[in-house]
């Protein structure tokens, strides 16, 4: 795949909004004796600075990269950093993560609406990787 750019924003601890852009990027490998395995690279840059991370899907490279902007007092602005948006295993199969369920509740099973985890709308409860992990946990426990 080649690199695919999407234009978000970040806010900051004031509540003012950067604009930034996700570089995703997704390698599969046939590994021989393993079967495919996949790379997921995600580069959030912003005027002034950038972070990166890879994993196993776009959507935990994703949280990777969330992990680094909030030190920095930055939080994303799209469905990928609202806890109730969670990736199914047949989510990342099919999009390598960037398709994602929207749960209304934690306890549902995976099905109902799904977003593209850098688009936004008016509806976005932007959360902390700990509470996006902790909301899927209490669906996990129930």
């Amino acid at each position: 795949m080649e690199a695919e750019i999407y234009q978000i924003d970040l806010e900051d601890s004031t509540g003012t909004k950067i604009p930034a852009t996700a570089e995703v990027s997704v390698t599969h490998q046939d590994e021989a004796a393993g079967g495919w395995s996949r790379r997921c690279r995600v580069q959030i840059a912003w005027p002034d600075g950038n972070v990166e991370a890879t994993d196993r899907s776009v959507y935990y490279a994703f949280a990777a990269a969330r992990e680094q902007l909030e030190p920095l007092g930055l939080m994303p602005l799209c469905y990928g950093a609202c806890p109730e948006v969670q990736v199914s295993g047949m989510a990342v199969e099919m999009s390598d993560g960037i398709i994602a369920y929207r749960l209304s509740d934690p306890r549902d099973g995976w099905g109902g609406p799904t977003v593209n985890i850098f688009d936004t709308g008016p509806d976005i409860s932007p959360a902390s990787v700990a509470e996006q992990r902790q909301y899927r946990q209490r669906g996990r426990s129930s």
